[in-house]
């Protein structure tokens, strides 16, 4: 029942419930359906706004912070560890206006 109201108001629908019990298939049917990519997000507790929507290249920051370390004083570069350039986008993250974005992430 919930399904035609979303729809009608354009708005995302969240599903819950044990496992085993259609959620997945309701989300791919409606994707195939509505002829969009499925985006699916395993929850859990704990997850969070940064966990579903980006993470970190560690491996890519700790070569950075290497590579600096072996250079001289006045070749280094100073970059923000925690910059865009080192950010993995998970993809809900593209899927989302800049805006709800940036609300999501200050809750």
């Amino acid at each position: 029942m919930a399904i035609f109201p979303a729809m009608g108001m354009r708005r995302p629908l969240l599903l819950e419930g044990e496992p085993g019990v259609g959620k997945t298939e309701v989300a791919k049917t409606m994707a195939r359906i509505l002829g969009v990519d499925l985006i699916r997000l395993q929850c859990y507790e704990g997850i969070d706004a940064s966990r579903a929507l980006y993470e970190w290249d560690y491996a890519r920051q700790l070569l950075h912070v290497r590579g600096q370390s072996e250079l001289a004083p006045d070749e280094k570069r100073d970059v923000d560890l925690f910059g865009p350039e080192f950010l993995l986008e998970r993809p809900i993250l593209g899927e989302c206006p800049a805006r709800s974005v940036s609300r999501a992430a200050d809750r």
